[in-house]
């Protein structure tokens, strides 16, 4: 293949709404194709938006969706946009607003630093001086991707499951003003030491929830994928 499972992964870890509140798609069910892994990416502050069509995360405009399995005879899966992607990008909002709080003490403590460090201690001083404020980020730990996902109810939609979790600074760039946060994950489990799993769409374009015909090749799926065009012949 000449685009390996690792690099797609990598290309899709960021996350997408289009229109409709309720589409159909296998989202969800994990097949053969499927691979279970432990990914880590980092999501920086202010790259999601909740609008009227749902939660939008990363640059790439990727889409958070709830699987619902349908009680209909054909086992179609519905996908909800609304719920989990509106808890979790309140969630996102909310940590780095809490964040942000904490901007002002850090620059604070680091005057103090800068001020008590020796003339002397030049490689103390240039660290400082380097030194700037921590952005806000969180870790998105992808643990299954599934690149394939031909179903007749819909064009091949690649999904992954994912954790969102916090990225704390570490105690000497922060001076611990940022500890009280650490370890803070989504979660919508009335245990608060469980994370909860997202599917996310990656990357869907328009009309991904169209008819295909169920007996194209893994390569037509690839490049359709890859290219955004869907071959008819």
């Amino acid at each position: 293949m000449l685009l390996t499972l690792q690099l797609l992964a990598q290309l899709s870890v960021t996350l997408a709404l289009f229109y409709n509140e309720n589409v159909s798609a296998e989202v969800g069910l994990p097949s053969p194709e499927g691979q279970p892994m432990s990914r880590i990416s980092i999501l920086h502050g202010g790259t999601w938006f909740m609008g009227g069509d749902g939660c939008r995360i990363g640059n790439p405009g990727n889409l958070v969706v709830t699987p619902i399995r349908s009680p209909t005879y054909s086992g179609e899966v519905m996908l909800d946009t609304q719920h989990a992607g509106r808890e979790l990008c309140s969630w996102l909002s909310t940590i780095e607003k809490a964040h942000r709080v904490m901007v002002p003490a850090w620059q604070e403590e680091h005057l103090k630093r800068r001020s008590n460090t020796s003339f002397w201690n030049l490689y103390r001083r240039f660290k400082l001086w380097r030194r700037s404020v921590p952005k806000v980020e969180f870790e998105v730990e992808i643990v299954y991707l599934d690149l394939w996902n031909k179903d007749r109810y819909g064009h091949p939609l690649p999904w992954a499951v994912a954790l969102f979790r916090y990225k704390c600074p570490t105690h000497e760039v922060g001076y611990g003003l940022w500890d009280h946060l650490d370890g803070e994950f989504f979660s919508l489990s009335t245990d608060p030491m469980s994370p909860t799993e997202v599917h996310l769409l990656l990357q869907p374009r328009p009309g991904y929830n169209q008819p295909l015909q169920v007996e194209a090749s893994n390569w037509q799926y690839l490049s359709g994928f890859v290219s955004g065009k869907r071959r008819t012949d």
